[in-house]
């Protein structure tokens, strides 16, 4: 028997680094503007990317691990 309980966080976020469509899933909150994060497509980015997601609001490749990518983000929120 395999027990799964992990949990999907219901947000998807939609932006650009430079041309080039990304699609990011929000997995994990790491701190007030740092999420773990896995992103489409994540083999191109690399730490110090920005990816801009809309006006006034963008996220920058911190760090890669295998398939999660690590972002912060230039606004924080809610917990």
């Amino acid at each position: 028997m395999v027990v799964n309980d992990t949990r999907v966080i219901p947000a998807r976020l939609d932006g650009r680094r430079g041309e080039v469509a990304v699609e990011i899933t929000l997995h994990k909150r790491l701190g007030e503007r740092e999420w773990a994060t896995f992103s489409k497509p994540g083999k191109r980015l690399k730490p110090g990317d920005t990816i801009v997601i809309a006006d006034n609001f963008s996220a920058e490749v911190v760090a890669k691990d295998g398939m999660e990518v690590r972002l912060r983000f230039s606004a924080g929120g809610r917990s």
